[in-house]
């Protein structure tokens, strides 16, 4: 008889463990979904909500075929090697100064890890800065520098990426982040 109970003791107390695991991973889908809340608000009252698409866009096309080598929880974690293209993305932060609109975002691995590094230990581009009079992009963010760059480097750099970017959008379309691969198909990829 105290075995039983005791193997019932071991069980109950093992799906208790499991249920707040499980809880833990909501609280943090939950949290990082509210954050990005907060900031579409945020854009929406700097009339800026169509900046987000073409950020988002922009930094998947930055990074579709790298892959996820490192990234933060509580500290650093060694993630399983996984396209970046499979990861969700999530505006982390909106930051306004005059004409210039910061937008920095998190990918996010299992939509709960933040991925910091690629495979080749290079810090993502995580951030797109805007002018917001002309609604163009003239700057990002990788790690914590900011860099300008010229209108004609955007414009190139789309354009080049384009043409690798629908051959890797075709072959893992299934596979795809479900943003991602819905832009996909708006854009006619």
């Amino acid at each position: 008889m105290r075995i039983i109970v005791l193997l019932f003791t071991l069980v109950s107390f093992s799906q208790c463990n499991n249920q707040s695991v499980n809880n833990s991973n909501i609280y943090k889908q939950t949290f990082f979904d509210s954050i990005e809340k907060q900031n579409i608000l945020t854009l929406k009252s700097y009339n800026a909500v169509q900046l987000n698409d073409s950020a988002k866009w922009f930094l998947y096309l930055s990074h579709f075929n790298d892959s996820c080598s490192s990234g933060r929880a509580q500290s650093i974690v060694e993630l399983r090697i996984l396209p970046i293209a499979y990861c969700k993305i999530s505006l982390s932060y909106v930051r306004r100064r005059g004409d210039t609109l910061s937008l920095l975002y998190n990918f996010l691995y299992n939509d709960s890890l933040i991925v910091e590094k690629n495979s080749q230990g290079e810090f993502l581009t995580d951030g797109l800065i805007f002018n917001l009079k002309t609604n163009k992009l003239i700057g990002f963010v990788k790690g914590e520098a900011h860099q300008y760059e010229t209108f004609q480097f955007f414009d190139d750099y789309e354009r080049q990426k384009s043409l690798q970017a629908t051959l890797f959008f075709r072959k893992y379309k299934d596979s795809l982040n479900s943003w991602l691969r819905d832009e996909v198909n708006r854009r006619g990829f």
